[in-house]
């Protein structure tokens, strides 16, 4: 009998997908386990496998279209069953790549990036946590001398070596969360729930769009390990192999454009998260001490909260805290 292999639904916010690449032709042989083809869902390239042995009689979705959760992408057949019929059975249009409207204007287009697929996710995501979440920031500028400090003290060890300011920064900002457990929530169905461990998302660029893988526990792990974890999870996340329980669960967010050079700036909350850090480049400054004028290292750090789940003290009272954090960060060392 022929089996459908249909697009899975593998998180509550994902619906649809996009086939990029098919990786076995029509008429093969399929072992169980096998890869078939990789879909392109709200925020990673999924590899959808064979249930079982068989031979791939039809791809029921070209590459290129978008298909949702439920819909046959590919059927399998036995040994001496009619290849033929099947292939005649599944509707020819979802066989071809989709044909879009093209613009009167076509000779002056540059590219055309159709709004499915990740970048369709990363505009639904927006839009959703503008319309639904009454978001609110809080800035602190912070003195970073002892970050970098800290930072070019781990580089002359080969066991520290590894260890980056994003991972030192992870770590105060788990560390805070922990005296802020409010900042640490989610609002699902009109419920603030507080967690006990930090499960912080790392907004990655990728192509046409970003990922927010999660490392978990953050807090509860020692700042080698959770560097290690973040180096490993953003390489993953960059080449598009993350599978899609890597980027549920997360508690709170931390979002860095500092590589670019830009100071600071204010990241959307990545809902049903109640809150989100945003941290610009480490810049060199004059800087006023003991009345002296003096060069000096300073990091912007922005927070934008939900106000349905916190206040704007409570807010305040946070950024104090990951502020002393991240200027004395030699608890770390512990």
């Amino acid at each position: 009998m022929p089996v459908e292999i249909r697009m899975p639904s593998l998180s509550e916010e994902m619906t649809e997908g996009v086939v990029v690449r098919w990786r076995l032709e029509e008429g093969a042989r399929a072992e169980k386990g096998q890869v078939l083809v990789e879909v392109e869902v709200d925020k990673a390239i999924v590899e959808i496998e064979a249930p079982q042995a068989g031979i791939l009689a039809a791809r029921a979705a070209a590459e290129g279209r978008l298909v949702t959760t439920g819909e046959v992408l590919a059927v399998l057949a036995d040994e001496g069953e009619d290849i033929e019929a099947i292939r005649s059975a599944v509707p020819a249009h979802t066989r071809q790549p989709v044909r879009r409207k093209r613009p009167p204007d076509e000779a002056d287009v540059l590219r055309a990036l159709p709004l499915h697929g990740m970048r369709g996710a990363v505009a639904r995501r927006a839009m959703r946590s503008i319309l639904h979440s009454p978001q609110f920031q809080v800035t602190m500028d912070c003195d970073a001398e002892k970050l970098q400090a800290l930072r070019k003290s781990f580089r002359r060890s080969r066991e520290t070596r590894h260890i980056s300011l994003n991972a030192i920064v992870l770590k105060c900002v788990a560390t805070a969360l922990m005296r802020h457990p409010i900042m640490n929530s989610r609002i699902i169905n009109d419920v603030i729930y507080s967690y006990v461990k930090t499960h912080i998302g790392i907004a990655v660029a990728v192509p046409n769009g970003v990922v927010v893988p999660v490392l978990r526990d953050v807090a509860g792990k020692p700042l080698r390990r959770v560097s290690e974890e973040l180096d490993e999870i953003v390489r993953t996340a960059r080449s598009r192999r993350l599978h899609p329980d890597q980027m549920e669960g997360g508690t709170f967010t931390v979002s860095t454009l500092g590589n670019y050079g830009v100071h600071d700036f204010t990241a959307i909350l990545y809902p049903p998260q109640v809150g989100i850090v945003s941290m610009g480049a480490v810049r060199s400054e004059p800087v006023v001490r003991n009345g002296q004028v003096v060069p000096g290292k300073r990091v912007a750090l922005t927070a934008s909260v939900d106000h349905r789940a916190v206040d704007g003290a409570e807010a305040a009272e946070f950024m104090q805290t990951l502020r002393s954090l991240v200027e004395a960060p030699d608890f770390l060392l512990e």
